[in-house]
């Protein structure tokens, strides 16, 4: 974790808007899985674009303010900071992921775009941020990453059977509807996790591993 992080805000601070990164995160699949569970016991049938304009319309607000809200003044010490710290990198990896799936979802639902490949998209995303939270670099100290560690292990792991349960869909949905409820239960796990997810107390704390990535930075 560099030192340049905290030139953008204290450990509180930050503690405060990545537990607010993972509510939010946690709303958009909360109401993705409602209305795609509305979806599949045959609502809104006709209006199939509903949960992919509402990821779009998420990424298309919370994605800038990530990186604005800082204030145009630090804009390059934002940039500096995703560059040289992997969580935050991760951060906007994922935001933008989703992002780009909700607008492919969002097409295949207008029937803007064709093909079985695009179905695979979102199934996709999720598998790639499920693993990216089973591999999600922690900050902070021993007691903070204790906690928090399991935490993002086990929502990766809902995840990637979110990926896989979605993708098996997209193959055999005809064959076996259960599929469709079980990509949706997932999500909505991963939903209710992220929603009561804390930053513990001790995250971003200083620690041993800081001065590593601030000494590259030195070079």
């Amino acid at each position: 974790m560099s030192d340049l992080i905290f030139q953008l805000h204290t450990p509180e601070e930050f503690r405060y808007f990545s537990s607010l990164g993972h509510w939010i995160a946690g709303y958009i699949f909360l109401g993705v899985s409602i209305i795609a569970f509305l979806q599949a016991l045959g609502l809104f049938k006709s209006k199939q674009y509903l949960w992919p304009l509402l990821v779009v319309i998420a990424g298309v607000i919370f994605i800038p303010y990530s990186i604005l809200h800082h204030g145009l003044e630090k804009l390059d010490l934002v940039f500096t900071v995703i560059q040289l710290d992997p969580q935050q990198r991760q951060h906007i990896i994922m935001f933008n992921l989703l992002f780009v799936a909700g607008i492919v979802e969002l097409l295949l639902s207008l029937k803007k775009i064709k093909g079985k490949f695009w179905h695979f998209v979102w199934p996709g995303v999720m598998l790639i941020i499920g693993y990216m939270f089973l591999t999600h670099p922690q900050h902070g100290t021993a007691d903070a990453q204790a906690y928090a560690v399991p935490f993002h292990t086990t929502l990766g792991t809902v995840l990637v059977i979110t990926g896989i349960l979605k993708a098996a869909e997209v193959i055999w949905s005809a064959k076996y509807k259960l599929l469709t409820y079980g990509w949706i239960l997932f999500i909505f796990v991963a939903s209710i996790m992220l929603i009561i997810y804390n930053e513990p107390e001790g995250a971003y704390q200083r620690d041993s591993s800081t001065q590593e990535i601030i000494s590259e930075h030195e070079k």
